[in-house]
């Protein structure tokens, strides 16, 4: 895998204006792909292990490896993604089993090349074939597609029930809520504690729960925050906040950030069992808000040292972002870049390291509020497991 930063100063469309194998433009492709999203409708997907998402790139670089050992470079448009694959469509037949490289342009504004296999080819109509890629590893779709937040934990198309497992602690919620929530985990080998207060809930022991879902309206009517007096008081654990469609909008600032996700009322059993699949994963966010050391690696108590720290330099951040103080931002992102790696948070210093570019090159907090609001949310989300 190579990764190449963002070049800032080229033209936002500098991809767009490179042709791919199909001379299609945007809008001609556009017309294609909901042509076939169309057809396809939800055919398959029962079938399929990941959730994919629409990924549109009129041009993506692909280097193909032919049977003969010869190797092609080709521009080729993307479909959809998925943290398993990609889909694309080009001009011509390919080998399935036939190794490629693909690189796939990152939200940042970078590119990333990921190694994989063309897993199938499938001809389309005319001269349009579809190729399915399979990369050689899984990644954080979070990376290509903005909504983070609910990209990486609705990556799971299939969910096995039994698979899942741990303690679920449901704060604030209503008794229907807890209801319909119990109702949807009795197939699974997941426990659930429902508490109508924080102070029931801090009575628990931190390191029993391995998932929190929390209330929006609940949050918000307690001060401090449900969410702050939770993390305050240990519980790492992944959270959850549930909202209704009136509400969503209205969630806590600071909420928002700690969340690693949100359900929206009424919630189907699909997407809550697809939301736990997500965050057992875990894999995927090994080293950017998970630390990648183990429980027996000696410096592992130093990881639960920074996540403490961390947590505070997070709401620090927040306040400078808050009152523009460029100075002090640049501070907190060279601090953290400087120490996550070596307590296996590579990829929160990736994020620090895109920060501190950012602000380099104005000195403006402003423009790079972007990357400093995500290294704030993985700041706040930090936990050693």
């Amino acid at each position: 895998m190579t990764e190449h930063a963002p070049a800032r100063d080229a033209p936002a469309s500098d991809a767009s204006r490179r042709q791919n194998s199909l001379r299609l433009d945007p809008a001609r492709l556009g017309k294609l792909l909901d042509l076939l999203d169309a057809r396809e409708g939800g055919a398959g997907k029962a079938n399929r292990q990941y959730v994919r998402w629409p990924f549109r790139h009129p041009w993506v670089q692909m280097i193909v490896t032919h049977s003969g050992g010869s190797r092609a470079s080709i521009g080729v448009a993307s479909r959809n993604i998925s943290c398993g694959g990609l889909s694309v469509l080009h001009n011509a037949f390919l080998h399935p089993k036939n190794e490629c490289v693909v690189a796939i342009p990152k939200c940042d504004g970078g590119t990333i090349e990921l190694q994989g296999i063309i897993a199938r080819c499938t001809h389309v109509s005319g001269i349009v074939h579809e190729i399915g890629i399979k990369f050689d590893r899984e990644v954080r779709v979070g990376d290509f597609i903005a909504d983070t937040r609910q990209v990486d934990v609705l990556s799971i198309e299939r969910v096995d029930k039994a698979a899942l497992s741990g303690q679920l602690l449901l704060c604030g919620a209503s008794e229907l809520d807890s209801q319909v929530i119990g109702h949807y985990l009795r197939d699974t080998g997941l426990e659930m504690r429902s508490v109508a207060t924080v102070d029931d809930a801090v009575k628990l022991s931190p390191k029993s729960i391995d998932f929190i879902f929390l209330d929006a309206d609940f949050d918000v009517a307690t001060e401090p925050p449900a969410s702050e007096r939770l993390r305050s008081s240990g519980f790492s654990a992944p959270m959850v906040v549930l909202v209704s469609s009136e509400t969503a909008t209205s969630m806590h600032p600071s909420t928002r950030l700690k969340a690693d996700a949100t359900l929206v009322r009424p919630i189907s059993d699909r997407t809550l069992l697809q939301v736990i699949a997500g965050l057992m994963r875990g894999g995927a966010q090994k080293g950017l808000t998970i630390s990648s050391l183990e429980p027996h690696d000696p410096s592992f108590y130093l990881a639960e040292s920074f996540v403490e720290e961390v947590r505070r330099h997070a709401e620090s951040l927040d306040q400078a972002v808050r009152a523009r103080q460029a100075e002090a931002c640049l501070a907190l992102c060279r601090k953290i870049t400087g120490i996550a790696p070596l307590v296996g948070f590579e990829g929160m210093s990736s994020v620090a390291r895109r920060a501190e570019a950012a602000l380099v090159a104005t000195m403006r907090v402003q423009d790079a509020a972007l990357d400093l609001h995500h290294l704030i949310s993985a700041c706040m989300k930090a936990r050693t497991r």
